[in-house]
């Protein structure tokens, strides 16, 4: 965690609460991220506690929405499942991956077909090796074999 001097630190509720309010304004965040944009600002952990449950309480902040939003951005950027998970893990968000792939209506065959035409703008498999190089990079994006046998 990295502190910045030059930024004040959050010594009371209602600044913290305005602080919350601004950082929201812009896009959806975890809980996870909140607790250590408040713990960068120096913010006394009774008052970082309580507030992020009055945010919950409320639905000013949601993980679920957090999540659909992650997966919806990061599918549209040519990631895979895997990928995805990675990342809601790192967010400490431990959530059905199918109930989240549902309500943010991605088709996966859809955003590995765009992964892959981007990437390679429909030039043919030349040999064993570069199909081999063609699967290794679709698979460090995060898509399941499956996927990648269907496509390449």
């Amino acid at each position: 965690m990295m502190i910045n001097k030059d930024i004040p630190p959050i010594t009371d509720y209602p600044q913290a609460k305005q602080y919350l309010f601004y950082l929201l304004s812009r896009r959806e965040y975890s809980r996870y991220e909140l607790a250590q944009k408040l713990d960068a600002r120096l913010c006394p952990a009774e008052i970082k506690t309580d507030l992020l449950n009055e945010f919950i309480q409320n639905d000013w902040q949601s993980d679920y929405r957090f999540s659909v939003s992650l997966v919806k951005s990061k599918a549209a950027s040519g990631y895979g499942v895997k990928m995805i998970q990675q990342l809601l893990n790192r967010h400490q968000i431990k959530l059905d991956m199918t109930q989240l792939e549902a309500d943010a209506e991605i088709d996966w065959f859809d955003s590995i077909t765009q992964c892959y035409e981007k990437k390679y703008r429909n030039k043919p498999v030349k040999d064993f090796k570069d199909k081999q190089k063609r699967y290794r990079y679709l698979y460090s994006r995060g898509y399941s074999s499956d996927l990648i046998q269907s496509i390449v």
